[in-house]
């Protein structure tokens, strides 16, 4: 099973659950792209849940499997992008103003983002994270 691994710390344990902060990829300082990017700009802060023998301030090692980063592509940047191309080119097929179709197509984004907020946990219920020390 291939996974992503991503080094991080551990700030707070809870009762069933670790909060680390994800550390910047060192390689990002030498990229031309660092500014563009946006990779290695800020950290991240994630709740892994479980029980682990770690303490706050540890460094340790967040996995999770490659297929669930894929899935969390697919839904987070990939449905929204073929749903605004499938509405731009029927409206545009339509003969709608080109600002009035780009205006409708970023609108039809916001039924699907709120959804996809309205069920994270059910839709994320199979992506989980795990620590390694």
């Amino acid at each position: 099973m291939t996974e992503i691994a991503h080094d991080a710390i551990v700030r707070s344990i809870c009762s069933n659950s670790v909060t680390v902060t994800l550390l910047n990829n060192e390689s990002c300082s030498g990229c031309q792209a660092e500014k563009s990017c946006g990779a290695g700009k800020e950290s991240k802060t994630v709740i892994v849940e479980g029980k682990y023998n770690v303490q706050p301030g540890d460094k340790v090692t967040v996995t999770m499997r490659l297929s669930d980063g894929y899935r969390a592509l697919f839904l987070g940047y990939l449905v929204p992008l073929v749903i605004f191309l499938f509405f731009l080119v029927i409206l545009s097929a339509l003969s709608v103003n080109e600002l009035l179709a780009g205006l409708i197509s970023l609108g039809t984004l916001a039924p699907y983002y709120l959804m996809f907020f309205l069920f994270r946990k059910s839709i994320f219920t199979g992506i989980s994270f795990n620590i390694k020390a």
